[in-house]
């Protein structure tokens, strides 16, 4: 490895680690948050069916597993993915789901985030430097073909 390469490999491999890292902080915030967000939703709806519900049903679990199956429900719904489609909604329903949908989205940004963390970690830096240092010294654009004879650690496109 040449010294520019060297140099590339030092700068990437501090990169990762401190990607990394912050991809770890990050997973772990997002995933506590909407881990917080699903438990204050089943609290919430825990009471408003302890409210109406009172006089029906008497027994505390049932309502705690209601509670816990319907904002389940709305976690499933939410993260199948929201409708994104422009309709007239003069009661202003959009706003009561995109507060519903903030616990959903939480948690896949802090899978996604997990998923990235793991990506990082397998990067081959030694590679991806000599890749780098071979593409600073082109002029021009370099082909895929010629960038795998150079470099045949790198993996195939896609």
């Amino acid at each position: 490895m040449n010294e520019v390469a060297a140099s590339i490999a030092i700068w990437l491999a501090r990169k990762r680690r401190t990607d990394q890292a912050s991809a770890a902080v990050i997973s772990v915030i997002a995933l506590s948050s909407g881990a917080a967000v699903f438990l204050l939703m089943t609290l919430l709806i825990y009471v408003v069916l302890t409210i109406l519900g009172s006089p029906l049903i008497h027994s505390a679990p049932w309502l705690g597993l209601i509670a816990l199956g319907l904002s389940a429900g709305i976690f499933v719904r939410g993260m199948k993915g929201p409708e994104r489609e422009l309709r007239l909604d003069p009661m202003g329903y959009w706003i009561i789901k995109d507060i519903c949908a903030v616990g959903p989205r939480l948690i896949l940004e802090g899978l996604r985030q997990v998923r990235c963390c793991g990506q990082l970690g397998e990067l081959n830096v030694a590679a991806c430097a000599r890749a780098l240092a071979y593409l600073a010294g082109q002029n021009a654009a370099v082909p895929w073909q010629d960038l795998v004879e150079h470099c045949p650690q790198l993996p195939g496109p896609g």
